[in-house]
């Protein structure tokens, strides 16, 4: 994995390049230049093509944005292009025309925006992305986009029941394990237990059964995310040497470190010590590559969807039924710590009322009143759900909007940078990606093209770069994702347990006990003590003449300092407040490495 940058100068007719491996620039001269850059061996699908002969430039990007390409065009001047924010700063010819953008330091800093689409738009202007799965062509002081991708679901109408999609996925899922695996003589994996790690390690060990085999797993402390259980039970199956590994508690250090490598500010809801220890930790066993399951519940599918659709629909009694065998499966124990010990009739209640809860909110914006009323009249009438309940809830919302002591859910963002998202005009990433698929699938490419999945992949790679162990995520398949989208929704709800395409397809390999399980970690409470660290340590980038204050609120900021300092009964008021955390700390720090660069 090779971070590379340069730029085509106009008036010079010169190309400039820099890597991030070797010292010094290169430059190459000549009206005839055509330069050809892989950035990376292993997506090959992404490739800057240069040919100033004719003023045309094309970058083309991997389908699941594994690999970052950015760019800037200035017609008749300046064509730059880079893998790295960082190494394309060095160049001066392009860092006199970068400055912050605001209006994507304003979605930054507001809640929810990281499921919002993936755009081109970076927190350097003029600075571009191209998208995933699209080519840019800059021609004639233009540029455009297209999307070179193209699904095939059609190969896989032959597959019908359960066993069918399990065997076809287990064969693309072993055929992209070994192509992730490459000629590693001693893989190493991360293993946190869960369902996507899991089958990532034990499909390394069919691909190859006599390799040594390296397990790393996170150890955090907290009781919501210990799943050692689970990976002492995969690692003891497939025979690999497990490592426990804590992770830093530096987090200040490591997010100076990782907002120096990444030029941009960091992103990740959780300390920025944990994926940084482990890279570290893998490159230290001598490892040039770590496997991930990350993003494996986004290209499998949970099929909850099929819950949802029968909403739609008003088959109430058919619903019921599910909702019943969803509520003896799942565990709520982050809303109801003693869920464990409730009756079924009880888990039953108050999953039915977790389930419409977090619908109704959707449905009363998608419907006029007295069709909502309707609605939730429907709702009593079928379900253990009272009318009492349902104004109970809609009321606590409504005092939330006006109570004082719930003014901690104002935005952090200053009022003066606040917007609006657009709603309609051009289509998303995920939407130009589906092309001419049915609408009906277009949720599964949400679920895969949203901004925060395309920018933790931007982060992976950076990071892969820095310590000089790349990392490598097999359910980021093509092929994979198709027999995926192929799969019907109530064959993936597998029974109530989900994603039913992985479950069946990793029978016999995958432990009974891994397979079948449900529930999965909780970072939250991780996540509040990191933050809690992580300002207690970043003091000195918090001072009343920090930069961050010019776009964040302080008073709303301490006001969410507060929260996760006392947490509320309400894990979203947490969550909220904790991102807000997290985010102003991430952006005073970039902030500040700018204005020192």
């Amino acid at each position: 994995m090779n971070a590379s940058a340069g730029f085509y100068d106009f008036t010079t007719h010169s190309l400039y390049l820099s890597y991030a491996y070797r010292q010094g620039i290169e430059v190459v001269s000549g009206d005839s230049l055509l330069r050809r850059i892989v950035p990376d061996l292993h997506q090959p699908t992404t490739y800057i093509e240069l040919s100033p002969a004719t003023q045309k430039f094309v970058l083309q990007r991997d389908l699941f944005g594994i690999v970052p390409l950015y760019y800037l065009y200035i017609p008749n001047k300046i064509f730059a292009f880079s893998t790295n924010i960082p190494l394309l700063r060095q160049f001066p010819e392009v860092h006199k025309y970068l400055r912050p953008n605001p209006r994507r330091i304003a979605e930054f800093l507001t809640w929810m925006s990281d499921s919002a689409p993936y755009t081109s738009a970076t927190f350097l202007e003029p600075l571009l992305s191209v998208l995933p799965g699209h080519q840019l062509q800059c021609f004639e002081g233009k540029c455009t986009q297209k999307t070179w991708v193209t699904f095939d679901c059609e190969s896989w109408r032959k597959l019908h029941t359960t066993e069918d999609f399990g065997q076809a996925f287990r064969r693309q899922f072993r055929s992209s394990v070994q192509q992730a695996v490459g000629s590693a003589s001693a893989p190493i994996a991360h293993l946190s237990g869960g369902l996507d790690s899991s089958s990532v390690v034990c499909m390394v060990r069919d691909v190859q059964p006599q390799t040594p085999l390296h397990t790393l797993y996170a150890t955090t402390e907290t009781a919501l995310t210990d799943e050692a259980p689970y990976a002492q039970t995969v690692a003891q199956q497939v025979g690999s040497t497990h490592h426990e590994v804590s992770p830093s508690e530096n987090d200040l250090e490591a997010l100076e470190e990782i907002t120096r490598l990444l030029g941009q500010p960091e992103n990740m809801i959780v300390s920025p010590a944990f994926h940084l220890t482990l890279s570290r930790y893998a490159q230290n066993l001598g490892g040039d590559v770590l496997l991930s399951g990350h993003d494996g519940d986004s290209i499998i599918g949970h099929g909850l969807e099929y819950l949802e659709q029968l909403m739609k629909a008003e088959k109430w009694q058919e619903l019921k039924t599910l909702l019943k065998q969803r509520a003896a499966l799942t565990s709520l124990t982050y809303l109801h710590p003693d869920w464990d010990s409730f009756s079924i009739t009880r888990k039953e209640k108050y999953y039915q009322q977790y389930f419409w809860m977090w619908y109704l909110p959707g449905l009363y914006k998608s419907k006029s009143l007295p069709e909502f009323v309707r609605y939730c009249l429907q709702l009593v009438r079928h379900f253990d759900i009272s009318s009492g309940f349902l104004l109970k809830r809609g009321f606590q919302k409504l005092r939330r909007k006006v109570d004082s002591s719930q003014k901690t859910l104002l935005p952090v963002l200053r009022k003066e940078w606040q917007y609006t998202p657009k709603t309609q005009g051009t289509p998303t990433l995920s939407e130009t990606l589906r092309g001419s698929l049915p609408a009906t699938l277009q949720y599964a490419f949400d679920d895969v093209f949203y901004r925060e999945a395309i920018v933790i992949n931007e982060e992976y790679y950076a990071l892969g770069t820095h310590v000089g162990c790349s990392y490598a995520f097999p359910f980021y398949d093509q092929k994979l994702f198709e027999i995926c989208l192929s799969a019907p929704v109530e064959l993936k709800y597998y029974h109530g347990l989900g994603r039913g395409v992985l479950r069946e397809g990793m029978r016999g390999l995958l432990p009974d006990s891994v397979r079948e399980r449900v529930g999965k970690a909780n970072f939250g409470t991780y996540g509040r003590l990191a933050a809690l660290r992580l300002y207690e340590q970043a003091g000195d980038y918090l001072s009343p003449n920090s930069g961050v204050w010019t776009y964040v609120d302080q008073a709303h900021f301490e006001k969410a300092v507060h929260i996760i300092r006392h947490p509320e009964k309400t894990p979203e008021l947490t969550n909220r407040a904790q991102f807000y955390v997290y985010k102003t700390i991430y952006l005073a720090v970039w902030l500040h490495q700018l204005s020192e660069s």
